[in-house]
């Protein structure tokens, strides 16, 4: 007889990356595991509510608990021994101060991870950031990649040089909107600059004053982000800071050329297949948009290395890897 697995998740929120990742991992895991998606009632907000879906959640439980990240306080009072917890990223602790920033760590941090069998993050720069701050046995956290979406197939396209079509994806302050559009400003290229957001108010204010072309979309469907990454001719996602970075093997699995960070995850994910920029210099992103729109040989093997990348993150090949935590997990 199969083995259970409850995915424990946050109640939906207009980002569905979480979402998103533990569903393509499904389609491998199903066929070793009977799985249960539970979803909290409430947003992570107020004492109450949380108390109230860490009870509901103590009355949910498998052979295994997962908790799919974001929600780590579900970890309380689920059984030690068979729950294990995912944790995408901890730039929130770095963003606070003070009494918060002690809470946020007591709370968010240290507890649940003390409070699971097993840890895992998406990225080993995660796992080096975690241990920085947690006294922990590097052995308990375990590094799975997010997998690459199956919907996001290579789709040959001639980059257009009358009017290149940049893509950029987020609205969070780490996705670095501003100096992406310090770079883009007074620029003798012709562009469009195509913003994928959450927040479109936000970022319509921010654009308000630029001097070129820009579209801004929201709330779009997986269907059509994919046709985003199919029309642009480029990804522009030279981002301060990120637990993963998704956008950057979606794009490559469509076979766009990627500008991106020179440091962190970014670095870590394209390992060596992007155009790597300074985040923080407007006029190295240039340089590397530049670099990418003149120098046809450079684009095709950015292209090229793009292919060779995503295979590393195939659903298929990320949840066997789960599975094999299972399997580790069960047997102790």
């Amino acid at each position: 007889m199969k083995k259970k697995i409850t995915y424990f998740f946050r109640k939906p929120t207009n980002s569905c990356s979480i979402e998103r990742v533990f569903k393509d991992i499904k389609v491998e895991v199903v066929k070793e595991f009977k799985i249960r998606f539970y979803i909290n009632r409430y947003k992570t907000e107020g004492i109450f509510k949380r108390t109230y879906d860490i009870i509901c959640s103590s009355l949910n439980q498998s052979d295994i608990n997962h908790v799919t990240g974001d929600v780590h306080y579900l970890t309380y009072f689920l059984s030690k021994g068979k729950t294990i917890l995912t944790i995408h990223d901890i730039g929130t602790y770095y963003r606070l101060r003070g009494l918060k920033k002690i809470i946020f760590w007591l709370f968010w941090i240290w507890l649940p991870i003390k409070r699971c069998s097993v840890i895992t993050t998406v990225s080993h720069t995660v796992k080096y950031e975690i241990l920085k701050v947690v006294n922990c046995e590097p052995k308990k956290i375990n590094v799975l990649y997010n997998p690459v979406c199956d919907i996001y197939k290579p789709s040959n396209k001639a980059i257009n040089l009358n009017k290149i079509r940049i893509l950029h994806i987020g609205s969070a302050d780490n996705k670095n909107l501003k100096n992406h559009i310090e770079a883009l400003k007074n620029k003798n290229i012709s562009f469009e600059l195509v913003v994928i957001c959450s927040d479109p108010k936000n970022v319509r204010n921010i654009l308000k004053s630029v001097d070129f072309k820009f579209l801004i979309l929201s709330n779009l469907s997986l269907k059509n982000v994919h046709q985003q990454y199919q029309l642009c001719d480029i990804l522009l996602f030279a981002s301060l800071y990120e637990g993963f970075g998704l956008p950057i093997i979606e794009a490559q699995a469509v076979g766009r050329p990627v500008v991106t960070s020179n440091y962190g995850t970014m670095k870590e994910i394209s390992n060596g297949t992007t155009c790597s920029v300074n985040p923080n210099d407007p006029s190295s992103i240039y340089a590397g948009l530049e670099k990418i729109i003149k120098n046809k040989k450079y684009r095709d093997s950015l292209i090229v290395k793009g292919f060779e990348n995503v295979k590393r993150f195939k659903a298929q090949k990320i949840g066997r890897d789960y599975i094999n935590l299972y399997k580790e997990i069960l047997s102790k």
